[in-house]
């Protein structure tokens, strides 16, 4: 398979990064600024809100750690669809999908992806998030 960026789905939306492990935010503004994306990156969810109300409406996808100190991945979805129901969501996370599914029972597997993760599949659930005709 040949993971070559030019290969790779592009897009030109807004994306939100909301991960308290820096490594995985500069991954992901990399890889996805290098398909085309605008990204912004949070450390945590007070911060991920404050990027959404700055940049509101423009982003259209939150890639979402489920375990962060203080509001936890699922509280921000949760207050997040409540704001926006239009934003779409990935769940990033260490966990396999059965035991995050227990942090979020609304968690499907087409908008999860386990750490660590590579630019193929990134590239792939982020592009189809944003082509689903319903969020999350």
């Amino acid at each position: 398979m040949n993971d070559a960026p030019e290969t790779l789905p592009r897009g030109d939306e807004t994306i939100l990064i909301v991960d308290d492990d820096e490594m995985i935010r500069d991954f992901g503004k990399m890889l996805l600024s290098r398909l085309g994306y605008t990204v912004h990156v949070a450390c945590d969810a007070e911060e991920g809100f404050g990027v959404i109300e700055r940049e509101r409406p423009n982003v259209r996808l939150v890639l979402l750690d489920l375990l962060m100190e203080g509001v936890s991945g699922r509280e921000m979805y949760e207050r997040i669809r409540l704001t926006d129901p239009e934003i779409r969501f990935v769940v990033i996370s260490g966990l396999d999908f059965h035991t995050a599914r227990e942090s979020l029972e609304a968690l499907d597997e087409s908008w999860y992806i386990m750490k660590p993760f590579g630019i193929h599949v990134l590239s792939r659930k982020v592009r189809e998030a944003l082509d689903r005709k319903t969020a999350p």
